[in-house]
């Protein structure tokens, strides 16, 4: 098998251990056979068709230039900093809520409002 094949399959059992599968269990989730999937890994190394990187891509919210490049594309970056910033947003939102609710607000000056919504 050529090694970018190989590094293909060695992400594929990357996402699998991550999600704490089997093979048979993760094979089921991306639409193969356990036997079918046993085919890119071991003494076979077939190379990885398009159903199995189709299938973990889908399943698994996978990013199909990380799968197949080792690369993370820059909309997926984005995205993942969008959704980091959204959180925080959230956070600090229930930060001030609570802080509210325990009539600790009332208490603090403007700027220490600002640096806990912020």
């Amino acid at each position: 098998m050529k090694p970018e094949f190989a590094k293909i399959i060695e992400r594929v059992e990357e996402v699998r251990h991550q999600e704490r599968l089997n093979k048979s269990r993760f094979s089921e989730r991306i639409g193969l056979t356990p036997q079918t999937d046993n085919n890119f890994i071991g003494p076979q190394c077939s190379k990885p068709s398009v159903e199995l990187v189709a299938g973990v891509c889908r399943e698994f919210c996978t990013d199909a230039n990380w799968l197949l490049l080792g690369k993370t594309s820059v909309d997926s970056l984005a995205k993942a900093s969008r959704l980091a910033e959204e959180a925080l947003d959230g956070c600090a939102t229930a930060n001030l809520k609570a802080m509210t609710a325990l009539g600790i607000c009332g208490r603090l000056k403007p700027a220490e409002k600002e640096a806990v919504t912020a």
